[in-house]
């Protein structure tokens, strides 16, 4: 979620070539890793299920925004094509094409529910089937998107033509997790953790030259670089050095700080949704007013890296305040209805 936030942050330079070569990517792995068809009685229940994590709060979160997206833009009196329009396209939920303009990485929800919809079917097949059928979706996505005149897959809804892309990523973290066990892969960096240190130098090291050469990657926008093969290949290695250093960082014996610091990191991932769904508005915001402060433009902020690191971390701090707010006003929901039965 760091990563994603810098990556909106700064829009331009080798670190955003660097988080976008694997960001997305790893998001959808780790969503894999942490899928069990076995949760569910049937796909009804699964789809119910879905509806409530996903899909409820993606449609609350987009009008939500869009209140404020729409307010703040009559207030500044910011050039508007249609007020109306990015609400509608909540319903078709592309990140492509300039859609969902009140809040762009909503986009990732909608891809995220028909990525988990296609790999509960995916997933009744044997592993290595299961494997090869996610590697053709991805080619089928590829064409459809690249070598389709016809039409522009790229506005396929609720991105789709990315979901097709994206299965691969969501297949491997499942099936890695099933193959090998949570437990087992950590016991496996941890007991080698000099080795394991230096492969994710190294890792991070060619993330960074083939992100580079691959140019400004987004599976957002269903731009995979030049080469696809090099796309999957970086997004891969990327994941595994992420990771990796994940579950190094973890198995330090931190003093009273460092756990402090380490709880607090933990309390941002498990609410990394509400951080995705709040973090672009506010982030924004920010940039304008730090522009104004700063006596510059956004796109200037975005291209100088010490103002864009004042404004990731000042975003950072006002997602976790929104954060903490829509924590306690949903614990505050929850505990309303508890009593009212």
């Amino acid at each position: 979620m760091f990563t994603i936030i810098w990556g909106h942050t700064k829009l331009t330079g080798i670190s955003n070539e660097f988080v976008y070569a694997f960001h997305i990517p790893l998001f959808f792995f780790m969503s894999g890793m942490v899928f069990r068809s076995n949760r569910y009685a049937s796909f009804g229940d699964f789809l119910k299920r879905k509806w409530q994590t996903l899909l409820k709060p993606y449609i609350i979160f987009s009008f939500a925004t869009w209140i404020l997206w729409a307010l703040y833009s009559y207030l500044t009196h910011a050039e508007v094509d249609s007020y109306w329009m990015p609400l509608l396209q909540t319903f078709i939920a592309q990140g492509s094409g300039g859609f969902l303009e009140h809040n762009v990485p909503l986009w990732f929800v909608s891809c995220l529910f028909v990525v988990e919809v296609m790999y509960w079917f995916v997933s009744r097949l044997k592993d290595g089937t299961c494997f090869a059928v996610s590697v053709l979706c991805a080619l089928l996505g590829y064409v459809l998107v690249y070598h389709c005149k016809f039409w522009d897959f790229k506005l396929m809804p609720w991105s789709i033509d990315v979901a097709l892309m994206a299965l691969v990523f969501y297949a491997t973290g499942n099936l890695v997790v099933k193959k090998f066990g949570h437990e087992q892969l950590i016991e496996a960096i941890c007991k080698r953790k000099v080795l394991s240190y230096v492969m994710v130098i190294i890792g991070f090291a060619i993330t960074a030259v083939l992100g580079h050469y691959e140019g400004a990657m987004s599976m957002g926008h269903a731009r995979m670089g030049s080469n696809p093969l090099i796309f999957y290949v970086t997004a891969f290695i990327g994941i595994a050095s992420m990771l990796t250093l994940c579950v190094l960082l973890s198995a330090i014996e931190w003093d009273t700080l460092g756990k402090n610091l380490s709880n607090g990191i933990k309390w941002f991932g498990r609410h990394s949704f509400d951080a995705m769904a709040i973090h672009n508005p506010i982030r924004q915001v920010v940039m304008v007013c730090l522009a104004i402060m700063l006596h510059t433009t956004s796109d200037a902020m975005s291209e100088n890296t010490v103002h864009s690191l004042v404004s990731f971390v000042v975003t950072l701090v006002a997602t976790s305040i929104g954060m903490m707010v829509i924590d306690y006003i949903r614990e505050h929901w929850k505990q309303k209805n508890v009593k009212s039965i």
